[in-house]
């Protein structure tokens, strides 16, 4: 049974099933969808459907054929029917497995498979960064402008309060470990906030240990 309460917009399935999305914000949806069988459910009917039943995605958005849009989600997505071989061979060395959690198929050291293919380490070996006071980051896309917007890990410590803001464009900020509440809600592992240019918050970390999203 999932215990996803934060989900994303009818839009961004839309767009995620058109493939309009950018690589940053198709991999957080890519993530999410391997925690949360409710919009993996949303995103199939998206797919089949080419997207066009949704009704606020902007009409003049570039789609794709239903067929076409089905063999890309299905390239991105892992679904439980088919565990990769990447993780058979992995899961014994695992400590995070769970044999009776479908996730468990669609994860590597506990880190969602689309995100995973992109780390060259466990998070507790990877390379982070001080951003600021009890903030460390990793940079996905580093060296990178600007035109396709950030894609960074974030670790958070305990109790750290960001000030409030917006980001100007579409955000997305998906969950790892630990958790946070902000005005629009809380957000445990594998939540997602999906949020649009003018959406103001001001995330404060209540999670016992670090939160990484």
């Amino acid at each position: 049974m999932s215990d996803i309460k934060q989900h994303l917009k009818a839009a961004t399935l839309s767009e995620y099933a058109s493939g309009t999305l950018n690589h940053a914000l198709e991999v957080a949806v890519a993530c999410h969808l391997t925690y949360c069988p409710h919009c993996r459910e949303r995103a199939r009917q998206a797919d089949e459907l080419g997207g066009y039943f949704l009704d606020d995605i902007a009409p003049e958005a570039p789609r794709i054929g239903a067929e076409a849009a089905l063999k890309n989600i299905k390239s991105r997505i892992l679904f439980e029917e088919k565990e990769p071989e990447i993780e058979k061979r992995t899961k014994s060395n695992n400590d995070s497995q769970n044999p009776a959690d479908p996730t468990s198929t669609a994860a590597l050291h506990g880190i969602p498979l689309p995100l995973a293919s992109l780390l060259p380490a466990k998070f507790e070996d990877l390379e982070w960064k001080p951003l600021a006071k009890g903030i460390q980051q990793v940079d996905l896309k580093p060296g990178s402008g600007k035109k396709d917007g950030a894609f960074k890990l974030l670790k958070l410590q305990p109790g750290t309060e960001l000030i409030e803001h917006t980001h100007g464009d579409h955000e997305m900020t998906l969950v790892l470990q630990g958790s946070y509440s902000d005005g629009f809600g809380h957000y445990g592992v594998g939540d997602i906030a999906d949020l649009g240019p003018d959406d103001s918050h001001k995330p404060v970390i209540d999670s016992e240990m670090p939160c990484i999203a």
